[in-house]
């Protein structure tokens, strides 16, 4: 790093630390948010999103197939 860029990124650092005020968090909301990112909620049911998800697939399946059938018969 040369003494310019050294320069350069110590100035930017002073006009931050002038120009930004530090932030005092609410100590209750804090808490709150702490307390709901460690604590596991509830989970979507894994049996059924993957029974739908492969409905949707063999659906998709499906009408691609008959797509392709469909274009071989006009020709």
């Amino acid at each position: 790093m040369s003494l310019q860029s050294a320069d350069l990124m110590s100035s930017l650092e002073q006009q931050l630390q002038r120009s930004l005020r530090p932030v005092q968090p609410n100590p209750a909301f804090v808490n709150r948010l702490q307390t709901h990112l460690t604590t596991p909620g509830p989970t979507l049911a894994q049996p059924q999103l993957r029974s739908e998800l492969g409905i949707a697939i063999a659906i998709g399946l499906a009408v691609g197939l008959t797509i392709m059938w469909i274009i071989r018969q006009l020709r």
